[in-house]
């Protein structure tokens, strides 16, 4: 007996939607744009059962394709299924930002995107890069880094979100720098970055918080900004050898700081 050839597999819509949309998003947080789509031996175009000779209808007006109504995407062809997997795409962090990105998502069918690629609008063409606060570029106005939130911090020149964190940190426990300087002593600042830096933000003033070095403990110690491991374990050794220090100058007459590094750290420190 001759037995039936399996039916080849189709995925069903539901999974076509889902595969693409994060594929897109992958690409689209990495900023990565293959030179061709990956072969997953899936059909050429998922369509929900339209034929290719579906006749779109004509959009009113030109429009940007991000933020697009889902019942807009229907009118002018598309599949619930399809509309929906584009406002997935949207909503896990994807954006066009040219028109052949719309491409990137298997739910547009070659037919489709000829017929709205002359219509495609893009406003923002500098959505990807254009800073939140730009306030910071503009002569004459500069960020505060005492006082600044962690959205203007990042929208300064060499200030990661991490380096961001550190900052609000130093502030929360110590009351602010005491000069722009420290940034070099933020890790993962780049050098190369200040003079820019020095134009976007200033210090103001601070009512520092310090620390008693006769007391604090090795952690609190280590979040002095500027202090390294190799700097705190040798206080501390000294502290539980000798007593505790009379003045914070005494760091330097016992060589446990260096100068340049003592002058950073000074207003951070007490001996009361």
């Amino acid at each position: 007996m001759r037995l039936r050839s399996p039916e080849p597999h189709v995925p069903d819509a539901e999974f076509l939607a889902w595969a693409e949309m994060a594929q897109a998003a992958d690409e689209a947080d990495s900023g990565y744009t293959p030179k061709s789509k990956p072969n997953y031996a899936y059909p050429k175009r998922y369509d929900s059962g339209k034929s290719l000779k579906t006749k779109f209808r004509q959009p009113e007006a030109p429009f940007d394709p991000n933020n697009y109504p889902k019942e807009n995407w229907v009118k002018l062809g598309l599949s619930d299924a399809q509309a929906e997997s584009i406002k997935k795409f949207e909503a896990k962090g994807g954006r066009f930002y040219k028109k052949e990105d719309l491409k990137k998502l298997y739910v547009i069918s070659e037919d489709f995107y000829a017929h709205v690629e002359p219509h495609l609008l893009f406003p923002e063409k500098a959505a990807k890069t254009q800073p939140l606060n730009t306030t910071a570029e503009k002569p004459g106005l500069k960020v505060d880094i005492n006082k600044a939130d962690s959205v203007s911090l990042v929208n300064l020149t060499g200030i990661t979100p991490a380096m961001a964190k550190r900052i609000l940190s130093v502030r929360s426990s110590f009351g602010g720098f005491h000069s722009l300087d420290q940034m070099k002593d933020l890790y993962g600042f780049r050098a190369e970055n200040f003079d820019k830096l020095s134009n976007q933000a200033f210090v103001g003033p601070v009512s520092i918080k310090p620390v008693n070095i006769n007391y604090c403990t090795f952690k609190e110690l280590m979040a002095v900004p500027g202090m390294r491991y190799e700097t705190v374990k040798p206080i501390i050794n000294h502290r539980e050898r000798n007593g505790s220090f009379k003045k914070t100058e005494e760091l330097l007459g016992f060589n446990l700081v260096e100068p340049g590094l003592y002058a950073k750290i000074a207003p951070y420190l007490t001996v009361k």
